[in-house]
């Protein structure tokens, strides 16, 4: 079976020059579902696009008019993270597909994203530091039941659980701590809430070293366990044929890396500013 490689982005699509490219070196099925800059370069590239209005369905419409912003990052890219998942189980709906790999936009792919799913068929959804979805995979059956939990919530503003979400803003604001609600806090919820569809035995995870090769949570961070590189900062990666390997100190040896996710500042390194 072979597995689409999904992204998302809008606007600025510097990022994609190098992403894509590389996505493609593994997998010929990468879709970017975006606006029209980054229509513009699909089109010149010979990369398939999908604008996103067009999975704009009554349930990504629904959560759109309920989102309620309680984060100290922006509105916009907040909302972005969680209409995300909307979009893609509309994508994986009208083009009938049972699994999709998800990439973010800065993450460098070193992976048949087909071959890799054969360690993780057992689960409706994987992610990275069990909250992060920057590489992810979810059957039909885990980005529905995980839409419908997150709809669920947002659309009852009584119950316990949109409370616990509230809760824990007010808690940021009270100790004047960044960060607040985000679709992490929606997947660390569902990775521990079996009765919705989610739950340890259905949501796997790709930290976990396997078959001696292992998905990149955040490259600036040494999770750990990896090597690390004081000067620049990120995890002290070391290329082998144009593939990453990281020394692991607890397996006393190299671990290959199927992807590198370049969050935050380590964008500037991935665009070489």
């Amino acid at each position: 079976m072979k597995i689409p490689c999904v992204f998302i982005h809008l606007n600025d699509t510097r990022v994609l020059h190098k992403t894509i490219p590389q996505a493609l070196n593994f997998n010929n099925d990468v879709v970017v579902i975006g606006d029209e800059p980054v229509s513009e370069y699909c089109n010149n590239n010979g990369v398939k696009f999908i604008n996103y209005k067009d999975l704009y369905s009554n349930q990504v419409i629904e959560f759109d008019s309920n989102y309620v912003h309680m984060s100290s990052n922006g509105f916009w890219v907040e909302k972005l993270c969680f209409l995300r998942w909307f979009l893609i189980n509309e994508y994986i709906k009208q083009n009938n597909i049972d699994t999709v790999f998800y990439c973010d936009s800065d993450v460098m792919l070193y992976c048949d994203v087909s071959e890799e799913w054969k360690n993780y068929d057992q689960f409706d959804a994987v992610l990275c530091h069990r909250t992060c979805g920057s590489t992810s995979y979810f059957t039909k059956t885990g980005i529905d039941n995980f839409c419908n939990y997150t709809q669920e919530i947002y659309r009852d503003k009584n119950s316990y659980k949109f409370d616990d979400l509230a809760f824990k803003w007010e808690n940021h604001k009270k100790h004047n701590q960044p960060g607040g609600v985000c679709d992490m806090t929606l997947l660390d919820r569902f990775h521990y809430d079996d009765v919705s569809g989610g739950g340890p035995a259905r949501v796997g995870e790709m930290t976990h070293v396997i078959n001696n090769s292992v998905f990149d949570h955040n490259i600036n961070v040494d999770d750990g366990v990896y090597a690390f590189n004081e000067t620049n900062r990120i995890k002290d990666i070391q290329f082998d044929n144009g593939v990453p390997y990281c020394y692991h100190t607890i397996l006393k040896r190299k671990v290959k890396f199927n992807a590198l996710h370049y969050q935050g500042r380590a964008k500037n390194i991935l665009l070489g500013v």
